[in-house]
């Protein structure tokens, strides 16, 4: 009769918090977001006042950029369902909203590092650490692509384009260099990722961690290049949202010299440790630094529209997801309520 009392108990005590980590999760990241929103500063917002013409075609190039943000992140849940599929099958619907999820907590967190946590919340409970190993193979495929990607970019630009910043003469070397040794080991492993993930599965004397390390095992070649394939897409889906967005605010540009240096643009970024608040900032200084530096490129040079591109690329691939999550995680129980409230009643 005791333990029968003990787990209502329980029971009521885990719907309780889960009810109000909801509201505190939904809540805190609607503050975060409209504070950053707030902080732009008032001539950042005439500017984009005097730049945007209302038009039919302004209209749907935007809606167009917040549909391109929608794909982007149905590419990255498709990512990540290929992966945790190998332990634990989902539907490509809750992928979708545990990445959603993770972008929210990714607002919140120190380094974004909420964002990973946010899409292993749909997992079981035994398969939460093993989903965060597995994930780690969907962030090395984007981040191969985009160092393929950058220093394609930055080798052709230094060699055949005239470049005018002390910057990038005196740091083209190193970039290109580690950028190449990360690329040739990220290379090794994924040629050879079936045999290193098997003898280092086996050289792991914990059990335990044997069983976590086991799930790269699951992996095959096969699911590595659909990665690489998804990764392609959303990289090129970020371009064009770039482009398209340079248009928007009044910046006639060609989609090539915006691939080569957006590229450049992303090649350093990785490199750069930001966080969710700060990456607007950071982004857009950059950017101004890569299109200052390759007038050849960049032609008629537009700094307020650089700018604004590049907030607006942030509030639409994060800001909008992120608030979006926040309806999610309010609204939404990820079918998890039960699994956590039977564990608590398990351990009660």
């Amino acid at each position: 009769m005791k333990k029968n009392e003990n787990k209502g108990l329980g029971a009521n005590v885990i719907n309780f918090l889960l009810k109000w980590s909801n509201v505190f999760i939904a809540a805190a990241a609607f503050v975060y977001i409209f504070y950053i929103i707030s902080s732009i500063p008032s001539n950042q917002i005439s500017i984009w006042y005097n730049s945007i013409e209302i038009s039919t075609t302004s209209i749907f190039l935007i809606i167009l950029t917040i549909a391109l943000s929608y794909i982007n992140w149905l590419l990255e849940s498709e990512k990540w369902r290929s992966l945790v599929i190998h332990i634990q099958p989902i539907s490509i619907n809750l992928a979708y909203k545990s990445i959603l999820f993770g972008l929210t907590l990714a607002m919140i967190t120190p380094k974004r590092i909420g964002e990973f946590a946010g899409r292993v919340f749909v997992l079981n409970k035994d398969n939460r650490i093993k989903g965060l190993l597995l994930n780690a193979l969907a962030s090395i495929s984007q981040l191969s692509i985009t160092l393929i990607f950058g220093i394609t970019s930055l080798v052709f630009a230094m060699l055949y384009l005239q470049y005018d910043n002390v910057f990038i003469n005196e740091w083209n070397v190193m970039i290109i260099s580690i950028a190449l040794i990360v690329l040739f080991v990220i290379s090794l492993i994924i040629i050879f990722f079936e045999t290193i993930s098997k003898k280092l599965t086996s050289r792991i004397k914990s059990q335990k961690w044997q069983s976590y390390l086991a799930a790269f095992s699951l992996v095959k070649r096969k699911t590595i290049f659909k990665l690489y394939y998804l990764s392609l897409m959303r990289y090129l889906v970020f371009i064009f949202q770039f482009y398209i967005l340079l248009h928007i605010w009044g910046y006639k540009i060609e989609l090539l010299p915006v691939l080569l240096l957006n590229s450049i643009i992303y090649l350093i970024m990785i490199i750069i440790p930001v966080s969710a608040l700060s990456e607007s900032g950071v982004k857009s200084s950059v950017t101004l630094l890569i299109f200052g530096a390759f007038p050849i490129l960049s032609g008629n040079y537009n700094e307020a529209a650089l700018i604004s591109a590049s907030l607006s690329i942030w509030i639409v691939n994060l800001v909008l997801p992120a608030l979006l999550g926040a309806f999610i995680s309010f609204y939404e129980d990820f079918s998890l309520k039960d699994k956590l409230k039977n564990e608590v009643i398990d351990r009660c």
